[in-house]
């Protein structure tokens, strides 16, 4: 199936799921809301320009077609560390090097590559990783500590990176419902999160990406305190025995081809610095009732 290119600059007619070290696959789009970063702080919007500027950031996996015959393409590196993504890269058969990039993203992060995301390659070409400083001359870049722990707990998620603090007992929610309760020894292997988690959710969408004007798309990575109130994802609300706590929000934005549409919001509760409850909040299913 061929791609549909979008019309609109915020609209895309198809994703690409790139599975980690697999094909890349055509798929009917997820809808978005296309929300691109912009509840952190105003100098990460302008950290998010510049990464897609640069190579339009994106993650995970060696394509090795878009279609049969076709030539291999650049994977996408969003999720990345910039230098675990050029060890990715060379897997592959790429010369790759990494060079620093001005970006108030989280320093060290993979902001894209050069030749892009999406590009044919063939074997010992030379491919670009570009590295964030966590500086930029025009802007004053304050990333929050909590934007950290966001990137750190996708990497945990995507298996690039090292558990989190867990509290002795951890509870998990999928759109209203209560799915285990984990000791913190459990909470650390996200195999045994079960099917449909927060973390295979964030896993997943993370290696969304679309074709914008013939350009291909990575997420953009969004997290900021949540005390309930946020956006709902098809109405569904925080657990009533969570209500009134506060928990950092992420939320990956795929952009794709409406306003609203397909989402999916993961709230990380902490005592004490220590996760113990992560609730996965979808528009999927209709309107549930919290229990």
């Amino acid at each position: 199936m061929s791609v549909r290119r979008a019309l609109g600059a915020m609209s895309a007619g198809e994703t690409v799921d790139v599975a980690p070290f697999g094909g890349i696959d055509i798929q009917e789009a997820r809808r978005a809301w296309p929300l691109l970063a912009s509840s952190a702080a105003a100098v990460l919007v302008v950290a998010a320009v510049v990464a897609v500027v640069v190579g339009s950031p994106a993650n995970d996996g060696p394509p090795t077609a878009v279609e049969p015959g076709q030539a291999q393409r650049i994977p996408p590196v969003f999720g990345y560390r910039a230098n675990d993504a050029a060890t990715m890269l060379q897997a592959l058969g790429l010369r790759a090097t990494v060079r620093n990039q001005d970006s108030c993203e989280v320093a060290g992060r993979a902001l894209g590559t050069s030749p892009a995301t999406g590009t044919a390659y063939s074997r010992g070409e030379a491919v670009t990783v570009l590295r964030s400083t966590g500086t930029h001359p025009l802007a004053y870049c304050a990333y929050p500590p909590e934007r950290v722990e966001a990137w750190a707990f996708l990497d945990f998620a995507n298996g690039r990176g090292p558990a989190p603090p867990f509290a002795e007992r951890v509870s998990l929610w999928v759109d209203g419902e209560h799915t285990a309760t984990l000791t913190g020894d459990q909470a650390t292997d996200p195999t045994a999160w079960g099917d449909g988690s927060a973390l295979q959710r964030l896993a997943s969408d993370s290696r969304q990406v679309s074709e914008v004007n013939g350009r291909y798309v990575s997420p953009g990575l969004t997290t900021e305190p949540d005390d309930g109130t946020q956006f709902l994802c098809g109405g569904q609300e925080l657990p009533l025995a969570l209500s009134g706590r506060a928990s950092q929000l992420i939320y990956l934005a795929i952009p794709a081809d409406g306003v609203f549409g397909h989402c999916a919001f993961v709230n990380v509760f902490r005592t004490s610095g220590r996760i113990d409850a992560v609730v996965l909040r979808t528009d999927e299913g209709g309107v549930r009732q919290p229990r």
